[in-house]
């Protein structure tokens, strides 16, 4: 808890960072939100997407179907067999660049995507960084974009899923909601 805490002050006075969380590295969130699919969505797979959006769930035959996401497998040095998209493989595992600017969405949203990604496998990493400013709504709101990697520990092999996010968060960092920008 007090790694977070100094990460989180961190993050504060630096105007945004970069981390790659783990199950040993947070303590539960207080949330005023889940990271659940959208209600105005459908999930193709509800095993899969009951948690996180299929951008950053682990994928199954029906996401890569419904969705037209061609998974690649590769050996990279010192992780072995990770599947991902050709995109993702192109920059894993160098960490994810950090966009100037304050982002206090970055940690509330890194900490609910590792809630619910910790739903479907223990041994999952989270990487999360700011991609822009945040931006204060009229209603006293936070909203930022937010770039997510998520690696989940397969038996054979890693599969690394990415996506760029709008996250929001009350102005005391209270996670609000997440909604995927890219891919689509």
């Amino acid at each position: 808890m007090t790694r977070v805490l100094l990460l989180a002050s961190a993050c504060a006075v630096l105007g945004g960072c970069a981390s790659t969380l783990t199950t040993t590295d947070v303590a539960a969130p207080a949330t005023t939100a889940t990271f659940r699919y959208g209600t105005n969505e459908q999930p193709i797979d509800p095993n899969m997407t009951e948690y996180m959006p299929w951008q950053l769930g682990p994928s199954s035959p029906k996401t890569k179907a419904a969705h037209d996401e061609p998974i690649v497998t590769a050996t990279v040095p010192q992780w072995g067999t990770v599947k991902a998209r050709s995109d993702v493989l192109a920059t894993f595992p160098q960490p994810l660049a950090v966009a100037p600017g304050r982002n206090r969405t970055v940690q509330p949203c890194q900490q609910q995507a590792l809630e619910a990604a910790l739903k479907y496998n223990p041994n999952t990493q989270v990487e999360a960084v700011s991609v822009g400013p945040e931006r204060r709504l009229p209603n006293g709101t936070y909203r930022g974009p937010v770039r997510m990697r998520v690696v989940y520990s397969r038996p054979e092999f890693y599969e690394v899923r990415e996506a760029v996010m709008t996250c929001t968060t009350t102005a005391n960092g209270r996670f609000v909601r997440a909604q995927v920008v890219s891919p689509t």
